[in-house]
């Protein structure tokens, strides 16, 4: 017996702007309500930063921080999240811990507000990039991750010694089942790949909605 996938209404008007800590906001939204969420969150840079928009927001992640209960809610709710939480800790000390039980809180009930049919867009960079993929693998299944998509952000400079410089971000793309929305992206054709589809044969199929290449000599 197959089970009802069960999509409850939004309690929010489209386009409504939530201004506060949206931990605070999602848990008022109900199971299954959001198509998609896409999220530029801090990334735990150790500093704190200005957005382009001139906004000053804390990125430098401490214990102290944190909600009291927060660390033992996550292991309550997905144990396999808080042991990624503690081996991070492990590694790379309690502020990348800290910075994980932010996010990690957050994803829990990202993941809840998210309908069957949906989607989770999040961008990092390197400086918690590995540790939020295996958060995610936790709270989202690693199933159902689809891309870690590069976003070059910047050219390369002389501003760094003894490494490359940091010219890109990451974006991790994780569906929430196999029935998640996709429409796949197309765009024009290079004048390199118009060329390569010279040399072969069209052939357009009765449904007229895939075109096919098929290769043949000439003579």
């Amino acid at each position: 017996m197959k089970t009802k996938l069960i999509i409850n209404k939004p309690n929010w008007r489209n386009r409504t702007l939530f201004i506060g800590d949206n931990l605070d906001v999602m848990r008022k939204m109900p199971d299954n309500s959001v198509d998609t969420i896409v999220t530029d969150p801090p990334y735990n840079t150790g500093t704190n930063r200005q957005s382009l928009s001139g906004t000053n927001y804390h990125d430098n992640w401490k214990m102290s921080d944190i909600r009291k209960g927060e660390l033992i809610e996550i292991s309550e709710l997905n144990p396999d999240a808080f042991q990624i939480i503690m081996a991070a800790e492990c590694s790379h000390g309690k502020k990348m811990k800290a910075y994980l039980i932010m996010m990690g809180i957050r994803l829990i009930e990202m993941k809840r507000i998210l309908k069957p049919t949906g989607s989770i867009w999040i961008q990092c960079d390197d400086y918690a990039h590995a540790y939020l993929k295996a958060l995610m693998d936790a709270i989202f299944g690693k199933n159902n991750f689809r891309n870690a998509i590069t976003w070059k952000r910047t050219d390369a400079n002389n501003a760094v010694t003894k490494k490359f410089g940091k010219i890109k971000d990451t974006i991790l793309f994780y569906a929430m089942s196999d029935k998640s929305t996709w429409n796949q992206p197309r765009g024009p054709l290079s004048q390199k790949q118009l060329e390569r589809i010279g040399k072969f044969q069209t052939y357009r199929p009765k449904n007229k909605k895939n075109i096919c290449f098929i290769p043949f000599r000439r003579s």
